[in-house]
């Protein structure tokens, strides 16, 4: 038995990014642009039946492959993942926040119809106790966010119809290898989406001897990836 597999992988990432001050606000923005490419294929061989225990790997003594019972077997996939993304954040004099994002990502991994995908998010929070100055508090923060982010097939190809082996015969003296289809095609397949929100307080007092964490926190996924069989 011969088997080779390989995996190669490329990233290519430039990013651009700005930090400003304009009185009491800070300004920070980024801007990019990435790709990756992935390619995994492999062969693998199987055969028996050797003609002398002293032939090693020589395939050719096999008597497997004449009699059409040696295996033979090759793959090669692969896919792109292409985005464009910015972010900006603001912050006022360390009393309220906001950061803002939007990430435009494609993958070949998709049908033809939606391989593209848009995924926002928004957060802000404000520090109260600089409005109120509640004694015994060092920092009471309120924030909320917002924000969606996709998920990529658990494996390459489901967008396409594949084929695959249904076995070898023998027709008028020669091994005859047949095919069928494996998997139907999906061109409307597209990025499975979680939207997630959440809500919060934080707070600090007693010089920060006292500190604690409230959330309220949702998710929900649309577009789910699963598998169906036909």
């Amino acid at each position: 038995f011969k088997r080779d597999d390989e995996a190669v992988t490329q990233l290519y990432e430039n990013t651009l990014s700005y930090n400003g001050k304009i009185s009491n606000l800070e300004v920070a923005a980024v801007a990019g642009y990435s790709y990756q490419d992935f390619i995994y294929q492999g062969f693998n061989a199987g055969a028996g039946n050797f003609i002398t225990d002293l032939s090693g790997q020589d395939f050719s003594t096999a008597q497997d492959i004449q009699n059409g019972l040696a295996s033979i077997n090759s793959y090669k996939n692969g896919n792109r993942l292409v985005a464009f993304f910015g972010r900006l954040n603001l912050n006022y004099n360390n009393i309220a926040f906001l950061s803002a994002s939007l990430r435009r990502e494609g993958s070949t991994e998709f049908g033809p119809n939606n391989k593209w995908g848009y995924f926002p998010a928004v957060s802000a929070g404000v520090d109260l106790n600089k409005f109120l100055n509640l004694p015994g508090f060092n920092t009471l923060k309120l924030r909320g966010s917002y924000g969606v982010t996709g998920a990529l097939p658990p494996s390459p190809g489901l967008a396409a119809i594949t084929y695959t082996s249904r076995g070898n015969y023998l027709i008028n003296g020669n091994w005859i290898s047949t095919f069928g289809p494996n998997q139907n095609d999906n061109p409307d397949l597209r990025w499975e989406k979680k939207a997630e929100t959440d809500i919060g307080l934080d707070f600090a007092a007693f010089n920060n001897r006292l500190t604690g964490t409230m959330d309220y926190y949702k998710r929900k996924t649309s577009d789910l990836i699963f598998n169906v069989e036909v």
